[in-house]
């Protein structure tokens, strides 16, 4: 009573709960989705919907006319942080639960590669577990690191409030996402919001860094698992000196402020329901 429209937040399940009521109320029902999951629920709700919002094409991986392809919602004045001045260890940062789908080994295993070469790396970790097998995998974690010596080399920070997120990028040099989740990660784009080259295995980052043109953008992108290609795209960049890291740094805010920040996407939401 009372609502115009219902917009369903990235659980299908909603859309479908929604869609009766919804109806009845002469409401019009919306959904928003981003993960590269698919399943029965999500073909359903979209053939219910007026319109499936989306951050990307990988970020919606089922064939429908409901869908609109708006960007990210990125809070880029809140990731507004000068360029590092790269002096110093270089601090790379990786922000996600530890849990194997965010793939922390193949991280530690490059800067173990990248430490054998005699650079001067250390990781930052932000995040913890959920689950009872993500304690698990700490263990594991934590052996690797042991395993290679990397004591002294990997901080696992566990979770912090996401209002101190931008302290963490403000503390490191360049961000690492080896996650396999496939949809348009939001830690890479407040990473380019706060002007920090970011590199990413994620199949729907190549598209948004091809303006950077071929050679920039094949150095921020790496195979999902190949902990030796990505220590070698950080090596490369680091070899290209920090004048190149804060233009590029500077390239890829331009990009999220101008594709995905929020007040962009939420007046393009608002117009595409009130359409």
């Amino acid at each position: 009573g009372g609502f115009d429209a219902v917009l369903a937040h990235m659980v299908p399940r909603y859309a479908l709960v929604a869609a009766g009521p919804a109806r009845r109320a002469h409401a019009r029902l919306f959904l928003w989705y981003t993960h590269k999951g698919v399943d029965a629920r999500l073909r359903k709700a979209v053939t219910l919907v007026e319109k499936t919002f989306s951050a990307s094409e990988e970020s919606l991986r089922v064939d429908t006319p409901t869908r609109v392809i708006t960007g990210h919602g990125i809070d880029t004045d809140h990731f507004d942080l000068p360029a590092s001045d790269y002096t110093g260890p270089t601090v790379l940062l990786s922000v996600g639960r530890l849990t194997p789908a965010k793939d922390p080994m193949t991280v530690i295993r490059a800067v173990g590669l990248l430490r054998a070469q005699g650079r001067d790396v250390v990781l930052d970790w932000v995040g913890g577990g959920l689950t009872g097998s993500d304690v698990g995998f700490a263990d594991e974690v934590r052996a690797l690191i042991a395993e290679l010596d990397l004591a002294d080399s990997v901080n696992l920070l566990g979770e912090i409030p996401y209002a101190q997120v931008d302290e963490r990028f403000a503390a490191c040099d360049l961000l690492v996402n080896a996650s396999f989740t496939g949809s348009v990660d939001k830690v890479v784009l407040e990473a380019m919001a706060a002007r920090r080259p970011a590199l990413s295995c994620n199949d729907s980052f190549p598209v948004i860094f091809a303006e950077l043109g071929d050679d920039r953008a094949d150095d921020l992108v790496f195979p999902q698992g190949d902990a030796e290609v990505l220590a070698e795209r950080v090596a490369t960049w680091l070899d290209r000196g920090p004048a190149e890291l804060v233009r590029v740094g500077e390239d890829l805010r331009t990009i999220v402020v101008r594709d995905h920040g929020v007040e962009a996407l939420c007046e393009r939401l608002c117009r595409e329901m009130g359409a």
